[in-house]
């Protein structure tokens, strides 16, 4: 089963019916080096699920989605095990490498505030709890679910304010170029800006919301643990 990977405050705002919505840079690597450069015809390609676009060269790149519509995913968040670190060899640079061994299936999940666990600390010789990547939490230790609406391939800043709403973004101002809003002179809070601060604090490195990259665009529903199979 695939997993999509979700920060805290996203996880939060699935389980609270606030998000439905996902937007994704899985293979458009290429493509946003000059996103400018670059147009989506209605090319489409339903058995390889992907999407052609075009620069103005002539050059076409297929760029397939990820997940596919009907598709049920786990949503991967940040966690606590309890277990030990084993030294598993040395790395490239000759240092100690490291394999975590869970000692059992229990786990915590961060923003649970009924339970908060007491760390371990760093030098990883002893039995506890540790925190974990999302990209080590397995399906049959997920506890939330979502099966895929569809998957469109648009430009960032194609959002508008419902779809912003609708990805669990707050209501803020934000001194942008690209997500202000004026009334009567004076700037006044969107969905908007607060999806954009959002992407920022995640992608802003690489492509950030000013940058105007290509993404992936999943719509999704909140699916009880109950009817899924692992």
């Amino acid at each position: 089963m695939n997993g999509i990977l979700m920060i805290s405050d996203n996880c939060r705002a699935i389980r609270e019916n606030r998000k439905h919505q996902t937007r994704r840079l899985d293979g458009l690597k290429e493509i946003n080096k000059e996103p400018d450069n670059w147009l989506l015809p209605p090319v489409y390609d339903s058995a390889y699920r992907a999407w052609a676009f075009y620069n103005p060269d002539s050059k076409a790149v297929w760029v397939k989605s990820r997940y596919r519509k009907g598709e049920i995913v786990y949503i991967k968040e940040a966690h606590y095990r309890y277990g030990r670190w084993i030294q598993s060899g040395v790395t490239k640079t000759r240092k100690p490498s490291w394999d975590f061994i869970p000692a059992n299936d229990d786990i915590i999940f961060v923003h649970d505030t009924s339970r908060k666990p007491v760390l371990m600390p760093k030098d990883k010789t002893r039995t506890g709890w540790y925190l974990r990547s999302p990209l080590f939490l397995p399906a049959d230790l997920a506890r939330d679910f979502v099966k895929i609406k569809s998957g469109l391939p648009q430009r960032l800043q194609e959002i508008t304010e419902e779809e912003a709403k609708d990805e669990g973004a707050e209501c803020v101002i934000w001194y942008g170029e690209y997500a202000m809003v004026y009334e009567n002179q004076m700037p006044v809070a969107t969905y908007k800006a607060g999806f954009a601060n959002l992407w920022d604090s995640i992608n802003g490195k690489t492509y950030p919301y000013d940058s105007n990259p290509w993404e992936w665009t999943y719509l999704f529903d909140h699916v009880n643990r109950e009817g899924v199979e692992l």
